[in-house]
């Protein structure tokens, strides 16, 4: 009984039972009929990207690609809620929707949330197409929701293109009716660039950018000046939190040492900034740092923040999301890298200095002792202790032009 109670619930959440009912819906909506458009001539788009900060800014060449290639199109983006202040601005959509998604596995709480959204918010546009420019495994129901749309093609990476996503992602394929089958390593917002290349427009560079407005950089010199920031003050932001992942953060005896030797040698204004959950290694680096050093962490918002990274003269961050929207605000970046892989998730941008050192086992979350950067084989994260305080000097002198 146990057995077949579970085979029926794998069935009901399955890709199989989406399509077993979907269809026929869809069809009877007049939503799944006609002629298919050739791929590059659409013109009602919905893109789904329900992941983080950091995957948000990658996706910003792919959007503005997209733009270009289809001027006349009209593009709903599909955001978790606490980015949509960062796409709110972005010249290249039309419309910006905030989807409370939930991660973890396929369940079917999940799937009536999604299905309860599209009825609600993404029907009534009668989309030719979606797309789900997510190549990782999907946990965030992304590729339900593409389905649920209604949208007549659904573009997306196939669920063969890594092997724990052939696992989590089994039968996804079915939910699209186009699947990019691109293996190889390389940077996330080349690959989706070539996803568009695969649809027939052409893409130009993946250089990454944000969008502030005046009353996020007024807001920004305001906060800087009530901490006794001088707006001609030379600025070195130090983002010492590894987000969700201890394996990405630097020591922060380190940062607490290289903002005091920035201090001194540098002649620069110490700033430590972090988001929510931050708040105590934030503290940590700013007293221990000292000398004037400002606390910034929490309260900015996103597009705030990224007016306040625009202002510096250097900012040093793990691989975290904050350190991708300073590379796209145009300020010098010092990317430290431990976990994950640089060539996958580099900032991106002339000014932009990566320090990794790889081990064995790096990176970490392609191998099976790691699920997701989860744990580490090493009594301390090797690959984060190899990178020292040396080797971060050298790269604020080169950006500084200071002697040290």
């Amino acid at each position: 009984m146990k057995k077949t109670c579970s085979a029926l619930k794998g069935f009901v959440l399955s890709p199989s039972f989406a399509r077993f009912i979907g269809e026929p819906f869809f069809f009877l909506m007049g939503m799944r009929t006609g002629a298919k458009t050739e791929m590059g001539r659409h013109r009602r788009i919905l893109v789904v990207k329900l992941d983080e900060i950091g995957d948000a800014v990658m996706l910003t060449p792919f959007v503005r690609e997209l733009r270009a290639g289809l001027p006349q199109a009209w593009i709903t983006l599909v955001v978790k809620p606490q980015l949509k202040e960062l796409w709110d601005i972005c010249p290249y959509v039309d419309e910006v929707v905030a989807f409370d998604r939930q991660a973890g596995p396929s369940s079917l709480r999940g799937h009536l949330r999604a299905l309860l959204f599209a009825a609600k918010k993404l029907w009534k546009k009668r989309f030719d197409l979606a797309i789900v420019p997510r190549w990782d495994s999907d946990i965030y129901n992304a590729s339900f929701l593409a389905y649920f749309s209604g949208a007549r093609e659904r573009l997306g990476y196939s669920e063969s293109v890594i092997a724990g996503k052939r696992q989590l992602n089994k039968g996804y394929d079915r939910l699209y009716t186009k699947v990019s089958f691109d293996a190889g390593l390389k940077h996330d917002s080349l690959r989706n660039l070539d996803l568009l290349r695969g649809m027939g427009l052409r893409a130009g560079e993946m250089k990454t950018e944000l969008w502030v407005n005046q009353d996020d950089l007024k807001a920004a010199d305001e906060l800087l000046a009530s901490k006794g920031v001088l707006r001609d003050d030379l600025l070195a932001c130090i983002y010492p939190s590894g987000g969700s992942s201890v394996l990405k953060q630097w020591p922060v005896e380190n940062f607490i040492e290289l903002g005091r030797w920035i201090q001194k040698t540098c002649g620069a204004k110490v700033i430590v900034a972090g988001g929510p959950g931050d708040e105590k290694v934030c503290r940590e680096v700013t007293e221990g740092v000292g000398g004037g050093a400002v606390n910034l962490c929490g309260g900015l918002g996103l597009r705030r923040a990224a007016a306040v990274f625009k202002r510096c003269g250097v900012f040093i961050g793990n691989d975290t999301g904050p350190t991708h929207m300073a590379a796209a605000m145009g300020a010098p970046v010092i990317a430290i890298f431990g976990s994950s892989c640089p060539h996958r998730f580099a900032p991106v941008g002339d000014k932009c200095v990566v320090l990794w050192k790889a081990f064995e086992c790096s990176p970490c979350f392609l191998h099976d002792h790691a699920d997701r950067c989860a744990e580490c084989i090493h009594e301390k994260t090797a690959c984060l202790e190899a990178l020292t305080l040396s080797d971060l000097k050298k790269a604020v002198t080169d950006i500084l032009g200071k002697a040290s």
